[in-house]
């Protein structure tokens, strides 16, 4: 049987496959890949084992994407799922354009999307764009903390299922699965609670009313995985491994996925990428959760890219450069060969080698415009952005407040200046964002 070429995506991170039909020279790298999407909620890279963590919440994810595959600097648009979700799905900050599966399905894809994510429910239209295959979980689906009930082990299931069953072995295909898991409220399933929960302090995740009657009794209004100083260590100690026993979990099912790709006989002929929509506090600056700021900790993803066949498609100076969630969609076009030049995409492919890449994130009322290692934060007032702090940043942390001058300073107030009407709309499409987030009690 004839297989195309396939492309897997992760959203939390990127990989890549080789294609087991070659390119013409100077050609696609990946003509006719099928494309499998992979994005995993709240994943921090310093939580797993492909980023130098050392408990072993990725095993499958660490076996699978080689170092070659590892971008070290990829930054997400923002620090929310809802804005960030449909910024990489289209490749812009405006998500009214034309977004990555329906530019796949008109060039011949089949497209499919298996989905755990509450949010999108109110705007299956936005998000579903392009898909002939849309399975999202109904609207009933959630717990009792308003969150999603479709766990990782269904999402595999399914998708292994259209896999197997609905995929025409004749077309090449795209395949976004999004992972809900390591969200809190951290609850993970027993066999990985017993592997990561070191069994100290109250069973905070699972909503428990001792955490409630603490937040009440210091007249807060905020939800109680927000505020750290209501935890002693041992709370904190016991929620961060839950919090990686939900990673493990996840990199479990997704090794399933994996598994079935390698059953078909789909591994030589695909793309795998993996990325996250944002990142998450764990206790810094006293706070749980994310959706608060565009801080290293809330907007550093992985972003994992492995083609097959090729074992360093992407060079070493270029993974260790800032790269943005918008670079996605345009990475994926240049490697199946389909022109993306008329979309007017906000990312940049990363075939594209050089200097000079630049990630920007809004939320709120801030806009932060990164390099590699620098990042400028400025307020939006207006038209007008206006600066309020340069600083030197590591992975996941602000290392230092600079002085607001010299070269690098430049080029960051170069770019922000150059990119002043996308981080006014960028603004616009945020404060849209948080208005509906906030009609859900979601956040402040």
């Amino acid at each position: 049987m004839h297989h195309l070429p396939s492309i897997v995506i992760l959203v939390t991170g990127f990989l890549a496959v080789g294609c087991s039909r070659p390119s013409d020279p100077g050609g696609p790298l990946c003509p006719d890949c099928n494309i499998v999407m992979i994005s995993i909620d709240t994943l921090r890279p310093d939580h797993m084992g492909v980023y130098g963590y050392d408990r072993p919440t990725t095993p499958h994810l660490d076996a699978y994407f080689p170092q070659s595959s590892v971008f070290t600097r990829a930054t997400s648009t923002a620090p929310c799922t809802r804005p960030a979700v449909k910024q990489f799905l289209n490749g812009r900050f405006d998500p009214l354009s034309t977004p990555l599966p329906l530019v796949l399905s008109l060039a011949g894809y089949q497209t499919a999307a298996v989905v755990s994510q509450h949010q999108f429910v109110k705007e299956v239209a936005t998000y579903s764009r392009g898909f002939d295959h849309w399975d999202l979980q109904a609207e009933e689906e959630v717990d009792q903390h308003r969150m999603t009930r479709r766990h990782a082990r269904q999402v595999s299931r399914r998708a292994i299922t259209w896999l197997d069953r609905s995929r025409d072995p004749e077309q090449p295909f795209f395949l976004w699965l999004h992972y809900f898991d390591p969200h809190d409220p951290y609850n993970p399933p027993p066999r990985w609670r017993r592997a990561f929960d070191p069994g100290e302090g109250p069973r905070l995740a699972d909503g428990d009313r001792r955490v409630h009657q603490l937040a009440a009794r210091r007249e807060r209004s905020m939800l109680w995985f927000l505020i750290d100083d209501i935890f002693d260590e041992a709370d904190r100690r016991r929620l961060r491994g839950l919090y990686d026993a939900e990673i493990a979990f996840v990199d479990h099912q997704v090794g399933r996925v994996l598994e079935a790709v390698g059953e078909q006989d789909l591994v030589e002929d695909t793309i795998v990428v993996l990325i996250a929509d944002h990142g998450e506090r764990l206790g810094e600056e006293g706070a749980w959760d994310h959706c608060y700021t565009v801080e290293e900790v809330e907007t550093w993803i992985p972003f994992l890219f492995r083609v097959p066949g090729r074992t360093s498609v992407f060079s070493k100076q270029l993974r260790q450069q800032r790269v943005s969630s918008l670079d996605v969609m345009p990475t994926l076009l240049d490697l199946v060969g389909i022109p993306g030049g008329q979309l007017a995409l906000d990312g940049r492919s990363l075939l594209e080698e050089g200097e000079g890449r630049f990630a920007m994130s809004v939320w709120r009322d801030t806009v932060a415009v990164s390099s590699t290692d620098h990042k400028l934060y400025c307020s939006q007032v207006g038209d007008d952005c206006l600066v309020e702090r340069f600083v030197r940043i590591g992975d996941g942390v602000e290392e230092q407040t600079l002085p607001a001058t010299g070269p690098t300073y430049q080029a960051l107030l170069s770019e922000l200046e150059a990119r002043r009407g996308l981080h006014i709309r960028a603004s616009e499409i945020a404060e849209e964002s948080l208005k509906q987030l906030q009609a859900l009690g979601y956040t402040e």
